[in-house]
Order: structure tokens, then C-alpha cells, then sequence
């Protein structure tokens, strides 16, 4: 998973993107092996001899990895984090250095199960060791460092029509960062929604008060005098006036 390897591999690339940042733009940037401080500076505030630099990696850089990793294992059901670590069989990255067969065949079969049938999961298998065997030798998948370029250089080498099965699950798999985002989204809305003051509002009311305001784009080019036309023309009803 692409949080994990940021958390473990991620902080230098990081501190010198910060560092070029700061130097194009003259940002004076603290020295890193000063020891860090808090509060007024004063001795008994100090609570732990550590460095700035410690301080913004350990205790700032990977406990907000730390906290988006928990946030995701509790709100995504169990296998979520099984499925990431599968479709990283299909990273290019680094000349496809996590490039796995039985890891590729294992999320089709797994989380797939409808999209592939028997006979296609073997078929994939085998098309699997001649693509890799083209992913080495052509030009074009050099240097690749995402699975949507990966997708792009498929279908303009035409090698897409060739292994249509990893076509396919390619395809599959670049659907599951939308349905997160919806997913995210979703959640976001109902804080917004159903908070203290409107807690006991009904879950069909409620739903399409979430598709207004996660649609609103589209709901903003709704004329309101037309859905009132179109209320008034379903059936005749009574209007109590207050």
C-alpha cells in the first residue's frame, strides 16, 4: 500500500521537495539537527531532548500516516487492505519490481469473481509471463510510474487487444480509488447532514438530502420553477396555511 511505503520510504523525498520548496522561495528553513522546543523555551517546559527533525518525522510525518492508516482499516470493511495489497502486483513502477502472477491471478479470483470465469483465470495466468516478458523488452513501458499510464501505453501499442484480461482487471482495479472517494464523500455529507440538532431525520429524507448536496454541481442547474411545476401537476393536494 502506496501509505505504507510513503511511511517507511517516504520522509527524505519529502524533507528535500520542503527544502527546495523553502530555497525557491527564500523560506528560512530550521535546522533540523537543533534540538526541539516548546513553548516559551524555557528548561522546565522541555519535556523530551529530541531534534527538530525528529520531531516533524516521528511525531508529526508518520503520525499522521499512522492516522489516516487507522482511519482506513476502521471505516473499510475486513479485506479492503488485502485488496490494495494485491492490486500492487500491478504497479510499474521501478521496472514492475512487485509485479507477482499469483498475486495478480489470486485479486481476480478473490475480488473479481464475477468479471473472470474459470477458464479466463487460467487463460490470465498465462498471459500474465508473456506480458511481463513485453513489459521488459518494449521501449515504450520504460520509466512507467503509475498503473493509469500503464493502462494508456496498453491501448496505444495495441498490446490492450492482446492481453485483454489484464486489460480487463487493469480496468477493474482503477475503479476502486472513485468508489473510495464516494465512499469518503458520503461520510462527509452525513456529518454535515445528520448532526445533534437534526439527529431524528428519516433515513429516506435523509438519503436525498445527500444526493443534493453531493451532486449539487448538477443540482445548481435544476430550475426550482419547474420541480414546483412538476409537484403541482402529480396530483391535486391541500395546503394548510399557517
Amino acid at each position: 500500500m502506496e501509505l505504507d511505503e510513503l511511511r517507511n520510504n517516504g520522509w527524505n523525498d519529502f524533507i528535500q521537495s520542503v527544502q527546495s520548496f523553502c530555497e525557491e522561495h527564500d523560506i528560512n528553513m530550521p535546522d533540523m539537527g537543533a534540538r526541539h522546543t516548546i513553548g516559551t523555551r524555557r528548561s522546565c517546559q522541555q519535556r523530551d531532548c529530541i531534534t527538530v527533525e525528529h520531531y516533524y518525522h516521528i511525531d508529526t510525518f508518520n503520525k499522521v500516516i499512522d492516522y489516516q492508516l487507522g482511519e482506513f482499516n476502521t471505516r473499510f470493511p475486513d479485506g479492503t487492505m488485502e485488496l490494495l495489497s494485491l492490486n500492487s502486483a500491478l504497479d510499474p513502477r521501478d521496472a514492475f519490481k512487485r509485479f507477482n502472477i499469483d498475486d495478480i491471478c489470486t485479486l481476480a479470483k478473490k475480488f473479481y469473481p464475477l468479471d473472470f470465469t474459470t477458464t479466463e483465470l487460467h487463460a490470465l495466468n498465462q498471459q500474465l509471463g508473456f506480458y511481463k516478458i513485453d513489459m521488459d523488452r518494449i521501449q515504450a513501458f520504460k520509466n512507467i510510474d503509475s498503473i493509469p499510464i500503464l493502462l494508456e501505453r496498453l491501448i496505444e501499442t495495441k498490446l490492450a487487444e492482446t492481453y485483454y484480461l489484464i486489460d480487463r482487471l487493469i480496468r477493474l482495479v482503477l475503479t476502486l480509488p472513485v468508489s473510495t472517494a464516494t465512499t469518503e464523500r458520503a461520510f462527509s455529507c452525513m456529518r454535515l447532514i445528520k448532526n445533534r440538532l437534526r439527529n431524528k431525520i428519516g433515513d429516506e429524507f435523509l438519503a436525498d438530502c445527500m444526493l443534493l448536496h453531493i451532486e449539487r454541481e448538477l443540482a445548481d442547474n435544476i430550475d426550482n420553477e419547474s420541480i414546483i411545476g412538476d409537484f403541482n401537476a402529480v396530483k391535486t393536494r391541500r395546503v394548510q396555511l399557517i
